[in-house]
């Protein structure tokens, strides 16, 4: 039974791969020996880091046998075919082996460092094995163009479908507590203007329509409209956002429309320039879903910790207090008002003005020395059996920057 459900897994993904070649394959490109961007190996990449490491031979064994099938149906001689074939087998395996340790890194950026680098990793090994089985059928050709084309479009495709695979890998469907309404209408607007500025500025030649200073700043002016979607849609909506936005663009850049296939200085330039077009999105896009889910992390456990911290100050009958060196201004925590029976002072001066009059110089004395650093500690008291331990902080210059206190009711005996 194990072994039947390995080979419907297997056939699956030889299957999509085999779909994705032709997906990805443009046979009226600007340079027709390389895809704009390959998508099938990064899709393999994906899935052969996601899956239990019994099923993992199976699976590479099956995007290398696809490359071979895919590479005899475009007519290559049986050698070349089984050179992409197994230069496929090696990159997959290889570039998984990095990403499945990667993905176990608690860090979201590195994580996404992670997948970027087995990405390259994959496209370098597929890319040479590429470039040696054509090298084998005796093709005439750039050699050197070749591969760095080749190289740039397996990458930039690896980092397009990816991350989408494995996100929607981990995907379940919800009766609620799905995305809101405004946050989803706000998301659509942002890709509508992508779409409405990409389509005005990858329709034509963009140099003539709005000038030859003004018009190539605004080919970038479509990311920033794809950052902001991510932003607000969040992982996989923004993921599907940019790989429809990226095969618009390549598909207007492949049908010759567009400011990057206007001209081209050196054969392949207009394919090299949209490739690295649509790998800035990808990697930007990336970055920003990783600083994103790292500062929702950091914030979620900071909201952890703070309220364990005041569930421990609630119990032992405490608050704390924060008191800036210089300007005496007071900072407490959110149960201080509950503790003391009024609204918290907002300075030093109004806290010492609380004290018994007999205690208030002693207060303000001890208050100098603690904010000028010639005293560490005090201990404050109220007519009303507060109490207040004060510590003196210093900043790494070494002079004193806070007081800390933490303030309790004396508990009668």
């Amino acid at each position: 039974m194990k072994s039947a459900s390995d080979l419907w897994a297997s056939l699956a993904l030889f299957a999509c791969w085999l779909l994705l070649g032709q997906i990805s394959y443009y046979p009226d490109a600007l340079l027709a020996s390389v895809a704009l961007v390959w998508l099938p190996t990064g899709a393999a990449l994906a899935v052969a880091s996601i899956v239990q490491p019994a099923r993992l031979p199976w699976l590479v064994a099956a995007s290398g046998l696809a490359a071979l099938v895919y590479s005899l149906g475009a007519g290559m001689p049986l050698k070349t075919a089984a050179i992409e074939g197994l230069g496929e087998l090696v990159a997959v395996a290889a570039s998984a082996s990095l990403l499945r340790a990667s993905r176990a890194w608690p860090d979201p950026r590195l994580r996404w460092l992670g997948l970027v680098t087995a990405c390259g990793v994959m496209a370098a090994i597929a890319s040479t094995g590429f470039v040696l089985g054509w090298m084998a059928s005796d093709q005439d050709l750039p050699w050197g163009t070749t591969w760095l084309l080749s190289v740039v479009g397996e990458w930039v495709g690896a980092l397009l479908i990816t991350p989408l695979v494995l996100s929607f890998a981990a995907f379940r469907p919800k009766r609620s507590g799905g995305m809101p309404m405004l946050k989803f209408g706000g998301g659509a607007l942002a890709f509508a203007g992508f779409l409405v500025v990409a389509s005005l500025i990858f329709q034509g030649d963009v140099s003539h329509r709005f000038g030859h200073s003004l018009g190539p700043t605004l080919t970038y002016l479509p990311l920033a409209l794809l950052i902001i979607t991510a932003l607000v849609w969040g992982e996989r909506g923004a993921l599907l956002a940019v790989a429809a936005g990226a095969t618009l663009m390549i598909g207007w850049t492949a049908l010759g429309r567009g400011p990057f296939a206007a001209s081209e200085t050196f054969p392949g330039e207009a394919l090299l320039e949209v490739q690295a077009y649509v790998g800035v999105i990808a990697l930007l896009t990336g970055l920003t879903l990783a600083l994103q889910e790292h500062t929702t992390r950091a914030l979620e456990s900071a909201r952890r910790w703070q309220l364990r911290y005041l569930g421990v100050l609630d119990a032992g009958g405490f608050a704390t207090l924060t008191m800036d060196a210089h300007s005496g201004q007071c900072e407490w925590s959110e149960n201080a008002a509950a503790l003391l029976g009024h609204s918290p002072d907002s300075d030093v001066a109004a806290l010492i003005a609380r004290a018994d009059p007999a205690d208030q110089p002693i207060m303000q004395s001890q208050w100098h020395a603690l904010s000028s650093g010639g005293q560490t500690e005090a201990r404050w008291t109220w007519p009303d059996g507060k109490h207040a331990s004060l510590s003196a902080v210093a900043g790494p210059d070494g002079r004193i920057e806070l007081v800390t206190g933490l303030l309790g009711r004396t508990r009668q005996g």
